[in-house]
């Protein structure tokens, strides 16, 4: 799994992740130029790029079913 953390210093996002107590990979985008070519229409912007590097799924934003897409979204692409 990798993140892009957009608009932030790589610091501050090495601090929240700190704090969430996550860890993994964290590209950092200062200046937001990834959300134009990739369409970002809200965050967390969600990707799910199968072997081939096609995006087979993607979701914006926070909200109520988000994880079960995602579940689903990743079993289809294991079936695949």
């Amino acid at each position: 799994m990798v993140t892009i953390c957009l608009g932030s210093p790589a610091e501050e996002a090495r601090q929240a992740l700190q704090r969430a107590n996550v860890d993994l990979l964290v590209l950092v985008d200062e200046d937001a130029e990834t959300v134009q070519p990739y369409q970002v229409s809200g965050t967390p912007t969600t990707y799910l790029i199968d072997s081939q590097g096609v995006i087979v799924m993607s979701n914006a934003g926070y909200g109520t079913g988000a994880e079960s897409k995602l579940r689903a979204g990743i079993k289809r692409a294991l079936e695949e």
